[in-house]
């Protein structure tokens, strides 16, 4: 599966299809764009990631989206180890992930893929957006400090609340102002209401359960 505006460039180094699609990964690269293109697509070099994203924006595709890039390496997050096994891996050009900050160009690509491949695997959720350092075994450091998440994630333009949490919050709102809560009907709020929206409130949790998210 090719992400969309994507130019394809195969690297050699992936395995066919892959046990889940759970994380995201964000690496820095250490290097320019080109010596990390080369890097990604040398067969002797045993490692890849699905995508790479220049300074300037552009963006290569490696890695068909179901297959399993190399990216992670030896890795460890929460009951799941080799990362590889269960992720999406983009790596951003960055010459020192200490002192280099990125651009904006790679902040707005990087959240148009990251909102793409929500959409494809929505078992991916915000806080499963994860940086190679934590969740690398052997000390990798990238994206780095210069990397902002807080301006990255509020570039996603995506909610971390599950929908069923968004719903709950804002009808919970809404019966606080009400006399609801104390368990009394209002002229704005019946008890067919009440009842309704409690239906649609377990329906959402059942979907979201279904899909992995809640």
């Amino acid at each position: 599966m090719r992400l969309t505006d994507a130019e394809f460039i195969p690297s050699p180094n992936y395995n066919k299809g892959r046990k889940g699609t759970i994380f995201l990964i964000i690496h820095g690269t250490g290097s320019s764009f080109n010596s990390a293109l080369s890097w990604l697509t040398n067969p002797a070099s045993e490692v890849s990631a699905h995508g790479l994203i220049a300074k300037t924006g552009r963006l290569i595709q490696l890695v068909e989206l179901e297959n399993r890039a190399w990216h992670a390496g030896k890795s460890k997050w929460g009951n799941y180890t080799d990362l590889n096994d269960f992720s999406i891996g983009i790596e951003l050009e960055n010459l020192d992930n200490k002192k280099d900050p990125y651009s904006e160009a790679q902040y707005s690509v990087l959240a148009k893929v990251v909102k793409e491949c929500i959409q494809i695997y929505p078992s991916i959720t915000v806080a499963n957006i994860l940086g190679h350092s934590q969740v690398s075994l052997s000390g990798k450091p990238d994206p780095g400090p210069m990397f902002a998440w807080d301006h990255f994630k509020a570039q996603l333009s995506i909610n971390s609340k599950p929908e069923w949490k968004i719903e709950m919050d804002k009808n919970w709102e809404f019966a606080r102002n009400t006399e609801l809560i104390k368990g009394e009907a209002t002229d704005t709020i019946t008890k067919y209401e009440e009842a309704t929206f409690l239906a649609r409130l377990y329906n959402l949790i059942k979907k979201q359960h279904a899909e992995g998210i809640f």
